[in-house]
C-alpha cells in the first residue's frame, strides 16, 4: 500500500536555545527570593531606577551605572505571587494579590532616593462596602489627571478609582467602573481599557469618571484577555492572551464598538510548543511583551497588519511552555533601556537595537489560469525565522528584522517552487508578486536488488522525501521482485531512501523527477538503520510515559542542556531518531515516569560472517536530572544470540547535553554470534521525581562474510559478462563447479520484472552464450536458474 505524508505536518521547531535578536545584556542582578513585575523611576536628578516587584516585597535598584547595577532599598512584604507597580510624581505605588495578604495599597515616597533614604506606608481603605481594600491584581496610573486604577480587588468587581492630586502620599477613593471581574487596566486620555479574562476585553469613555460609558466588548484570540495596551491616539490595542500558544493580537478600534482583528504575532522559534504571552507595553509604535519562557520580545508595530519580530531577549534558560521565565518588560526609561524581571533569574538590564521591519508583501497567482493561489508558503531565506501563507485572495505579508539581500521561496504542495532574489529594506514594504506553475506528474519504477549478486531484494522500502518540502513525501514497499511501482510522483527533487533489515541502506540525493524514471538501486549485505525508514524496530512500554518513538526528535532543555534531543544524530542517513517519549513542551513533559521502556531490534544473522570481524557501532543518548535526591535512573543496551544475553553498556550518569555519543563494540569478544541475534535497549525511571531521557540512532553492524558475496548464489559459480553496456548484443561466459543436474536456464527480465526471453542452457560445466540483440535500450535483468532455483542475477545496460 502507498503511504503519503506531508513535509508540512513534519515542519517542527526544534531549536530551544535562541540567539538573542538585536538586544544587549547591559547588567543582571540576582535576588534570594522569585520576582515578579516590574516598573521604572526618575529622580529629579535624572537618576534611573527598577522598581522590582518581588514575592516577599519590593526592591529599587540604581541605574547610574547600568553596567553594574545596585539594589539601594527593599521594602519588605507578605508573600505574594502577584505583585504589580506603577510610579507618579516621586511616589510609587504597589498592589499585592495572594489569598490572606492585607497590604493593601503600598504607597512609598522616594523624594530621597538618590541619598538611599524611602518611607512607605501600607493602606488599608474602606471605601464603603463592607470590607477594606487588602489585595488588588493590578494598579495602572493617568498621569495627565493623577488618577490610580485598581483592577481585581477584594473589595469591588470592576475598577477602583483613586485620586491622587490633592495628596500623592495618601490616595482618595473616588469611584469605581463596571461590575464585570477586570484583571488588568490601562487608561489612556478617556478610554479604559479592562482586560477581564474570560470576559474579554471592555472598552470604557471615562471622560466623566463618574460616569462611566461602556463603547464596545471584545472577545480576544483565545478568549483569556490578559492585558491591553492603546496606541496613544486610541485607534488601536494590543492584548495578550495569557494561554498555551496564544498571540499578541493587534486591533481597529477607531470603532471601539466593533474592534477588527489586523493582525496576531506569536515567536516562530517556539511555536506549537505552548509559550504564553504575559503582558505587553507600546512605546513609539512598537510592542514590548514579556512572554514567560520567550523571555522578552520587541515587535515593530508601525504596520499593524503585519507586526515583525525585530528584537528578542530570553531570560529563561529551562525549557518552553508554562509559567516560568520573564514575568514583566518596562520600555519606558528616557535612557531607552529595558529592563525584564525572570521570576527565577532577577533583573535584566538591556539595551536593545530598535530597528523597523523589513517588509515583504505581494501576491500570488495561478500561472496556468491567473487564479489567485491560497495557502502557498513564502519564506525569507534568512537566519531569523519567518514564514506566511498566501490567504483566499492569494495576498501574503511577512517580514524579517535585519536588511539585506535575500532569497524568497514560494512554494506549495503539488506546484513548482519559485525562488526570487529581492532587497529588503528597513522601515520599508517591497512588493513581490509572483506566479506558480502546477508541477505534472510522473511514473517512477525503482528496483531493489543485491549489489553483487544483483538478486531482487523482496519487500525493500523505497521512501522519496521531498527535498525543500515542496511536494509529499512518499513510502512505497517492493514486491517480491523487488519493484516498487509509484504510478504517479509529483515532479521535483526528492532524497531517496532505500534500505531492508539484512542489508546496508543508500541515499540517492537530490534525484530531479522531471520525466518518467526507471531507477535501479543496489543494497550492500549488512544491517543498518538510521530510523528513516520503519525495519522493524519493536517496543515494550511498561511505564506511564516516555515510551520509544521512531521520529523527528522535538528537543527539551534544562539549563543549558537538553533533556531529548533536538538534532538527529550526525553522520547517519535521515532525520528519525528513536527516543524515550517526543512529545516536546517541558523537560517532564514526556520523559520516562515510573517504569521501564524497552526497545527490541529485529532478528539478524551473524552466522555468516568471520566472527573476529564484526563491529556493533550506534550513537546514543541520555540524560538524567533534576528532582528530589539524587538521579539514579539509567540506559542498559543488551545484546543477545538467542540463548545468552550480556549487558554491553549500562549508562547511569547524565552525560548528555548538546551531542550524541558513539559507542562500538567487536561483538565476539562479549557473545557467541549466532542466527538470532537481537539488540535490547532498556530505559527506566523507577524511583520517580527525576528526568529520565534515552535515544539512539545510527545502528550499524560491519564484518567480513564467511563467504564473497559474488559466490552466495552458488559458491564456485564463475560469471563473466561482457560488454556491459552494450549498443549490440552481450555474451556470457559461465562456469560451474561440477555439471548441473537438471534444467539450467537463463532469463532476461524487464524493470518491472516481466519476463521478455528465456534459454535453455546445455547440461555442462563451462558454457558460452550471445544474446539481446534484439533488445530495445533500456535497463534489463539477467539471471540463471538451476532447477528453477536462481543461481545467478546481474543487471544489463542496452544502448
Amino acid at each position: 500500500m502507498q503511504r503519503l505524508f506531508s513535509l508540512l505536518a513534519l515542519l517542527l521547531v526544534a531549536s530551544t536555545s535562541y540567539a538573542q535578536l538585536n538586544m544587549v545584556l547591559r547588567d543582571q542582578l540576582n535576588f534570594t527570593s522569585n520576582l515578579n513585575d516590574i516598573w521604572g523611576y526618575v529622580s529629579p536628578s535624572g537618576t534611573e531606577y527598577a522598581l522590582v516587584g518581588r514575592v516577599d516585597g519590593v526592591s529599587i535598584v540604581s541605574l547610574a551605572d547600568p553596567d553594574n547595577v545596585v539594589e539601594v532599598a527593599s521594602i519588605p512584604g507578605e508573600q505574594s505571587l502577584w505583585r504589580d507597580l506603577k510610579s507618579y510624581g516621586e511616589y510609587a505605588y504597589i498592589v499585592a494579590d495572594e489569598s490572606g495578604t492585607t497590604e493593601g495599597l503600598t504607597i512609598i515616597d522616594l523624594t530621597d532616593i538618590d541619598n538611599g533614604n524611602i518611607s512607605f506606608t501600607h493602606n488599608n481603605y474602606d471605601v464603603g462596602f463592607g470590607e477594606v481594600l487588602n489585595t488588588a491584581h493590578n494598579i495602572y496610573i493617568d498621569e495627565a489627571k493623577g488618577l490610580a486604577f485598581l483592577a481585581g480587588s477584594n473589595v469591588v468587581t470592576g475598577c477602583m478609582v483613586f485620586d491622587l492630586n490633592s495628596n500623592p502620599g495618601q490616595a482618595v477613593y473616588l469611584t469605581s467602573v463596571g461590575n464585570r471581574y477586570a484583571h488588568d487596566v490601562y487608561v489612556n486620555e478617556n478610554y479604559l481599557y479592562n482586560s477581564g479574562l474570560g470576559s474579554g476585553l471592555r472598552i470604557w469613555d471615562i471622560s466623566d469618571v463618574m460616569n462611566p460609558v461602556l463603547l464596545g466588548v471584545e472577545n480576544t484570540p483565545f478568549n483569556f484577555t490578559h492585558n491591553a495596551w492603546s496606541t496613544p491616539d486610541n485607534n488601536l490595542v494590543f492584548t495578550t492572551d495569557e494561554r498555551g500558544n496564544a498571540s499578541v493580537a493587534a486591533y481597529d478600534i477607531s470603532d471601539p464598538s466593533d474592534p477588527q482583528l489586523l493582525d496576531e504575532y506569536r515567536p516562530l522559534y517556539s511555536i506549537n510548543q505552548g509559550v504564553i504571552p504575559h503582558n505587553t507595553h507600546v512605546l513609539n509604535e512598537y510592542l514590548f511583551t514579556s512572554y514567560y519562557t520567550d523571555g522578552i520580545t520587541i515587535v515593530d508595530a508601525s504596520d499593524p497588519t503585519n507586526l515583525i519580530e525585530v528584537a528578542n531577549w530570553d531570560t529563561w534558560s529551562g525549557g518552553p511552555g508554562g509559567f516560568n521565565g520573564c514575568w514583566g518588560a518596562y520600555p519606558f526609561l528616557p535612557s531607552g533601556l529595558i529592563l525584564a524581571t525572570d521570576q527565577t533569574s532577577g533583573l535584566f538590564v538591556l539595551e536593545p537595537n530598535l530597528l523597523r521591519g523589513a517588509r515583504l508583501e505581494g501576491t500570488v497567482m495561478d500561472e496556468t489560469n491567473g487564479g489567485a493561489l491560497n495557502g502557498v508558503s513564502v519564506e525569507i531565506n534568512a537566519p531569523q525565522l519567518n514564514i506566511a501563507d498566501t490567504d483566499a485572495a492569494g495576498d501574503y505579508a511577512t517580514g524579517i528584522a535585519n536588511a539585506g539581500t535575500y532569497q524568497v521561496i514560494f512554494s506549495k504542495p503539488n506546484y513548482i517552487p519559485v525562488i526570487v532574489d529581492v532587497d529588503l529594506i528597513n522601515g520599508q514594504t517591497i512588493t513581490l508578486d509572483t506566479s506558480l506553475r502546477e508541477a505534472a506528474v510522473f511514473p517512477f519504477v525503482g528496483n531493489v536488488i543485491e549489489e553483487v549478486t544483483a538478486n531482487a531484494v523482496p519487500e525493500a522500502q523505497i521512501y522519496l522525501e521531498s527535498v525543500g518540502g515542496f511536494n509529499l513525501d512518499i513510502v512505497l514497499d517492493a514486491d517480491e521482485l523487488g519493484v516498487a511501482d509509484f504510478t504517479e510522483v509529483t515532479e521535483g527533487t526528492y532524497n531517496i531512501y532505500v534500505g531492508k533489515w539484512g542489508y546496508q541502506e543508500i541515499l540517492a540525493e537530490n534525484v530531479t523527477i522531471d520525466e518518467a524514471q526507471n531507477l535501479i538501486f543496489e543494497l550492500p549485505f549488512g544491517y543498518q538503520d538510521g530510523f528513516q525508514l520503519d525495519q522493524g524496530w519493536t517496543i515494550l512500554s511498561e511505564a506511564s510515559s516516555g515510551f520509544w518513538s521512531r521520529d523527528l526528535p522535538i528537543g527539551t532543555t534544562s539549563g543549558d542542556c537538553f533533556a531529548n534531543p533536538g538534532l538527529d544524530a550526525e553522520g547517519d542517513l535521515g532525520n528519525f531518531a528513536f527516543m524515550t517519549g517526543n512529545g516536546g513542551g517541558g523537560v517532564g513533559t514526556d520523559d520516562i515516569d515510573d517504569g521501564t521502556v524497552t526497545l527490541f531490534s529485529p532478528i539478524f544473522d551473524l552466522s555468516l560472517y568471520q566472527a573476529a570481524s564484526v563491529v556493533l557501532h550506534y550513537q546514543y543518548w541520555f540524560a538524567n536530572f533534576g528532582g528530589n535526591g539524587s538521579p539514579n535512573d539509567q540506559m542498559s543496551v543488551t545484546i543477545s544470540n538467542g540463548q545468552t544475553s550480556i549487558e554491553l553498556a549500562n549508562y547511569d550518569e547524565d552525560v548528555s547535553c548538546d551531542e550524541w555519543f558513539s559507542e562500538d563494540f567487536q561483538l565476539a569478544d562479549f557473545i557467541e554470534l549466532t542466527d538470532q541475534m537481537q539488540l535490547i535497549v532498556v530505559a527506566t525511571d523507577l524511583n520517580g521525581g527525576h528526568v529520565s531521557e534515552g535515544g539512539l540512532d545510527d545502528f550499524l553492524i560491519t564484518g567480513e562474510l564467511l563467504t564473497s558475496t559474488e559466490n552466495l548464489a552458488l559458491v564456485g559459480l564463475e560469471v563473466n559478462l561482457s560488454p556491459n553496456p552494450s549498443d549490440a548484443d552481450f555474451q556470457l561466459n559461465y562456469r560451474l563447479p561440477s555439471a548441473p543436474t537438471g534444467e539450467l536456464r537463463m532469463e532476461v527480465l524487464d524493470i518491472l520484472g516481466r519476463q521478455l526471453t528465456t534459454q535453455r542452457l546445455a547440461p555442462f560445466a563451462n558454457g558460452v552464450l550471445r544474446f539481446g540483440q534484439e533488445l530495445a535500450p533500456g535497463t534489463y535483468l539477467v539471471r540463471m536458474l538451476q532447477n528453477g532455483q536462481q543461481i545467478y542475477s546481474t543487471k544489463v545496460i542496452k544502448f
